[in-house]
């Protein structure tokens, strides 16, 4: 309001935190008054800006899949130790996770050399490994969030004076953290437009605020005192999780009834461990009839789409084994017919005697098949007008025609999930999509939600063809782990913001205000989780266990001030 005091139609920008931070603000200021007032998030921000310059020169985004494979490329060439093990899935993302690291906290060069020299073997190998990945990467014209950054500065510097005038001022909302590519790019900004950093101090002797202010080299630091009083915090204690979650929605619902009911979307339940409480808390709101919108969404590998793909995928695997075929068939929707009948399946598997094998499930559901139909023939040679035998006749009847339409549908599941004679990432592309649309293809049955989301899971087929350029050959496994990561990297909506209580994980909750929250798993040595053990580097030359510490502090303080 103070910036658009003289002309309310001025263009203002709101850099927030996370997208729903930013529609969460959004309908804060649509109870009064607003307009011309955009939000984004700072990556966002920077593409708007750095992407022409970027794209001039030839560059392309840098993605997960490309990223994955140019590490293990790196790993590969590489002479090491962790060369043999260069397609193992958790080593790729820890070295990807180090590299990305490296380059937006730049660290000194004695403490690289430090490592290398105290460090073992694996150490040096990682330092190795992540120096050939940044040559590929740059080598093949990839550029990542930091390359945008910095090509958002630069356009800034060289760029128009009105290159920015439809940003207008810019305010930036409670920063997670503030790295010296982000800091960078903000000085630059503060060149050509009004910038307003609002930065979270919770009190600490390291955090965020401290650092942040030192990187954007401002000449005035303005401390803004709290308007609204420390909430009243209370403790419950419960027997165990689903305790505590039925009492977390009992005590939410009660506010609704109390003298001053607090509505539904000013309420939130949070909690760190999102195995734990994530899926268990849905199912406790869908039970109560409760509505909600969740934090960040719901990783696309947990669609319908998602799961049915991977779950026949993976039954040769399995070695099509009763409880997996059962859990595949789980995962689609309920449809008229013997194909998608869980009930069925489980019924005549478990009357034909099948464990595991396609051999058993074609063998033993014949001989099922073969044994009623003899029966039905004495059945058959009845005269008798009995109802209760004309029932007993088609119930054998329906119990024939089912095994044998399974022992069909089970044989083409078996003929089809043979993987391709060559293994490259085009050709499995192809066999993935043939799978999906055999197997896994929504129909009638599906939501609309459901179908929106098999189109993304075909999407994310479709982008793993960009690996083709790096890996000539793909192993089954690592092609498999690529799209499952994938799968989980991209998320959906769950919920609409402002409909319903509030649920994720209590890191997301920076820059929303709520009028209460319940915070799940608060157990000690859980919350804050411990720092693991680094298995690449060894030591903690990087201080990641005091940046741990801290951020995890930071985290809880700011849970619970929103």
């Amino acid at each position: 309001k103070k910036l658009q005091a003289d002309d309310p139609l001025a263009p203002v920008t709101v850099v927030v935190p996370t997208h729903h931070a930013g529609l969460h603000l959004r309908r804060r200021l649509a109870e009064g008054a607003y307009a011309n007032v955009r939000f984004n998030v700072l990556a966002r921000l920077a593409e708007s800006i750095g992407m022409e310059r970027l794209a001039a020169a030839g560059w392309s985004p840098l993605n997960g899949v490309t990223r994955a494979a140019l590490v293990r490329s790196a790993l590969r060439a590489s002479s090491g130790p962790l060369a043999p093990i260069a397609e193992q899935g958790g080593l790729v993302d820890l070295i990807a996770a180090l590299a990305s690291e490296l380059r937006r906290r730049p660290v000194a060069t004695t403490t690289l050399t430090d490592i290398r020299q105290a460090g073992t073997a694996t150490a040096r190998a990682t330092l190795d490994a992540i120096g050939a990945y940044e040559t590929r990467r740059i080598e093949a014209l990839l550029y990542d969030e930091v390359d945008l950054l910095t090509a958002a500065a630069e356009t800034l510097a060289a760029g128009p004076a009105n290159a920015v005038r439809e940003l207008g001022a810019v305010v930036v909302h409670l920063p997670a953290s503030l790295d010296p590519p982000d800091a960078s790019l903000l000085r630059a900004l503060a060149e050509r437009v009004s910038v307003t950093v609002g930065l979270t101090d919770v009190g600490e002797a390291i955090d965020a605020a401290t650092a942040a202010v030192g990187l954007l080299e401002t000449a005035s630091v303005t401390p803004v005192p709290s308007e609204i009083a420390p909430a009243l915090a209370t403790v419950m204690t419960a027997p165990d999780a689903v305790e505590e979650v039925r009492a977390a929605v009992r005590a939410t619902l009660a506010t609704l009834e109390q003298d001053d009911p607090i509505p539904l979307y000013r309420q939130a339940i949070v909690y760190r461990d999102d195995d734990a409480y994530g899926q268990l808390l849905r199912d406790t709101l869908r039970e109560a009839d409760v509505p909600y919108s969740a934090l960040g969404g719901r990783p696309l590998i947990d669609s319908v789409a998602a799961r049915s793909l991977l779950g026949v995928i993976h039954l040769r695997e399995q070695d099509f084994s009763r409880a997996s075929v059962l859990s595949w068939l789980s995962a689609l929707p309920s449809r008229k017919g013997v194909l998608r009948s869980q009930a069925r399946w489980d019924q005549l598997s478990r009357d034909a005697g099948i464990v595991k094998g396609i051999g058993q499930w074609r063998d033993r559901l014949t001989a099922f098949a073969d044994a009623k139909a003899t029966a039905l023939d004495l059945l058959s040679k009845t005269e008798a007008e009995d109802p209760a035998i004309e029932a007993r006749r088609n119930a054998m009847t329906r119990d024939m025609e089912d095994a044998r339409s399974i022992v069909e549908q089970i044989s083409a599941i078996d003929d089809k999930t043979q993987p391709p004679p060559t293994s490259t990432w085009d050709t499995l592309i192809a066999w993935t999509l043939r799978l999906r649309d055999d197997f896994a293809a929504p129909d009638k049955s599906w939501s609309a939600e459901e179908q929106e989301a098999s189109q993304a899971v075909e999407e994310v087929i479709r982008g793993l063809a960009a690996a083709q350029r790096f890996e000539p050959t793909a192993m089954m496994a690592v092609f498999l782990r690529t799209l499952e990561d994938a799968l989980a990297r991209r998320f959906r909506p769950e919920g609409r913001l402002g409909h319903g209580v509030l649920i994720g994980q209590h890191r997301l909750l920076a820059g929303m205000d709520m009028q209460r929250i319940h915070v799940l798993g608060v157990l000690e040595s859980r919350f804050p989780g411990g720092m693991p053990i680094d298995p690449l580097l060894g030591t903690d030359l990087l201080g990641h266990r005091v940046m741990h510490e801290a951020q995890e502090r930071r985290e809880w303080l700011i849970t619970l001030a929103a």
